[in-house]
């Protein structure tokens, strides 16, 4: 968790409906990362695939979230071993598509540097393969319940385990999600639950806590239990929240908000594993100021003047910076012709770079030329 350290986030909600892709495809042009939400119910589907790979061709950093974990315990009325693997199984899918993304990017690349007849960057993609994958000790997965506003990342139970057990937290967190388990004999962590008939340690530590919540307030009540679980997660619940009003899912919410809040966990996730601004691989600056299948060095020696600007996200001696997402056609009489204002200022005679080609606009007689570079993908004059 980030203590005492201020975060400013924008947050884009895009639709997830294949109907809206092009909505999907306007917010990735605006983020510097994105948040990628798995229904565990459903599982990977059409509209996943087609964001993982918009989110690859915009050359953004993702994370992970897997959500309505509640449905496999209320609805489907799985145990924790059949919900880990479910779980697994999404994780695994969605790692498999990574991995065809990553491989054609690689070989993309490697096409287009020797007909171009640059040096290979393949030494760079190795070391950006381990950021194309989720990997939950890593920390780029979420698990959560929106619904019931709570989430967590392998490292949040990490911090628990390790002191209550004394065992080194990178130890644990590395086994946390995989074939291991916990010998309360040796006090160790140790490998082959599977063939061993034990737990993994993912359901012995994080799981059956989470359904012993669902079980003893929801599932089939019990109050004097489920008493002793908040006792024992020393949680300040009340008790007017535990009586809710006999709405036993508001006394889960409840529960679980105090214990795992899901908007710490996002943002935690956030602020840890997705680049701000100012930290964008010099890659994605470059696809951003280029047209679809356009290389960089082709752009006008103006337009590759501004890369430095871009990378260093510095408003020091630098020009303003535009970047237009998209664009609705509009009959030219519609719109206004009066004299518009900026900033206090009215602005005459400025000058539009648009991919490198230069544009003057006239908005009034009385008025100072102002720098604006606009940086456009679509837009041809």
């Amino acid at each position: 968790m980030f203590i005492d350290v201020e975060y400013l986030v924008n947050l884009i909600d895009s639709p997830g409906h294949l109907d809206f892709y092009g909505e999907v495809s306007t917010a990735t042009c605006l983020s510097d990362g994105a948040i990628l939400v798995i229904d565990v119910v459903e599982g990977v589907c059409a509209q996943t695939n087609s964001a993982l790979r918009l989110v690859w061709k915009e050359a953004i950093r993702p994370c992970l979230l897997l959500n309505k974990i509640d449905r496999l315990f209320t609805e489907l009325k799985m145990t924790p071993m059949e919900a880990y693997k479910r779980l697994q199984f999404i994780v695994e899918q969605i790692n498999a598509i990574a991995g065809q993304l990553f491989v054609s990017k690689v070989i993309g690349d490697q096409e287009r540097e020797e007909r171009e007849d640059r040096p290979s960057s393949f030494s760079d993609s190795d070391q950006n393969e381990e950021s194309s994958y989720f990997i939950p000790e890593r920390g780029n997965v979420v698990f959560a319940s929106a619904l019931d506003g709570w989430g967590f990342r392998i490292d949040d139970f990490v911090k628990i385990w390790a002191s209550k057990l004394s065992i080194d937290a990178s130890v644990l967190r590395k086994a946390m999600w995989g074939d291991f388990y916990f010998s309360a004999k040796t006090k160790r962590v140790l490998p082959n639950a599977a063939a061993k008939g034990r737990q993994p340690l993912f359901v012995q530590m994080i799981l059956d806590n989470v359904l012993a919540i669902y079980d003893s307030a929801l599932l089939n009540p019990d109050d004097a239990h489920m008493l002793k679980i908040i006792h024992s997660l020393k949680l300040n619940v009340t008790p007017k929240e535990l009586r809710s009003g006999g709405d036993r899912r508001a006394l889960v919410k409840c529960i679980f908000g105090r214990w795992l809040p899901l908007a710490v966990a996002v943002l935690d996730t956030v602020c840890d594993t997705l680049p701000p601004p100012s930290s964008l691989p010099e890659q994605r600056l470059r696809q951003m100021m280029c047209k679809s299948g356009q290389n960089f060095d082709t752009l006008p020696e103006a337009s590759k003047n501004m890369l430095p600007y871009l990378l260093h996200c510095s408003a020091k001696n630098a020009p303003t910076v535009v970047f237009i997402s998209k664009l609705f056609a509009v009959d030219t009489g519609l719109l206004c012709r009066r004299s518009k204002e900026m900033a206090d200022d009215r602005v005459n005679g400025v000058r539009l770079l648009v991919n490198g080609m230069s544009k003057k606009l006239r908005f009034a007689d009385d008025a100072t030329n102002v720098p604006l570079v606009l940086l456009a993908s679509y837009i041809t004059v």
